[in-house]
């Protein structure tokens, strides 16, 4: 990821509707299908450390990331059980985490239909961008460079905000047909 898009991501994620919706829903499928109490976690390119930061309340979590700006990001938030590596070379000994995230990246796992529980998330965002991304380059309309991220006004952040209520409430007893992303939890 290009240095501006790590600075932008760490300037919107504390309270940008996205990133916060995806703090809700992660915390819906851990409280059902998470770690033992004080079990350790890894996320897997924990970006700029927003996640991370919120996994202590669901055990012990440890961040990898293969970019030293999102480290330096996740440092400035006081995180420092951090590592910079590559999801296909762990510098961990086998069994060390009961839990381990990738969030956004599960498009690089081969098998992912042997993980425990697979549900797509973002319902509510998959029609907008479905239209974004799929309608409106067909009818010749540009997007934007960089990234898919806007400061939205206030109420605009909440409404959407509480899609995200709503779908991190389903997502406690139901898989998701249909999404923008797919989020699995697995056990060894």
């Amino acid at each position: 990821m290009e240095t501006a898009a790590i600075e932008e991501m760490f300037r919107l994620e504390d309270h940008h509707w996205w990133f916060v919706g995806k703090r809700l829903l992660l915390d819906a499928l851990l409280a059902a299908d998470g770690p033992p109490p004080g079990g350790r976690i890894l996320d897997v390119g924990c970006g700029t450390g927003a996640v991370l930061a919120g996994l202590g309340r669901h055990g012990r979590p440890v961040g990898i990331d293969r970019s030293a700006d999102s480290l330096a990001f996740c440092r400035r938030r006081g995180l420092v059980a951090l590592a910079r590596a590559d999801a296909s070379r762990l510098p961990f000994r086998p069994a060390t985490f009961d839990t381990v995230l990738l969030l956004d990246s599960l498009e690089h796992v081969e098998d992912e239909l042997a993980l425990r529980r697979l549900t797509y998330t973002n319902i509510f965002a998959f029609p907008p961008a479905l239209a974004v991304r799929g309608l409106l380059p067909l009818l010749g309309v540009r997007r934007r460079e960089g990234t898919d991220f806007r400061t939205h006004a206030r109420s605009t952040n909440a409404l959407l905000l509480a899609a995200y209520r709503v779908e991190a409430a389903l997502l406690r007893r139901l898989r998701l047909p249909v999404g923008l992303s797919v989020a699995a939890v697995a056990t060894r």
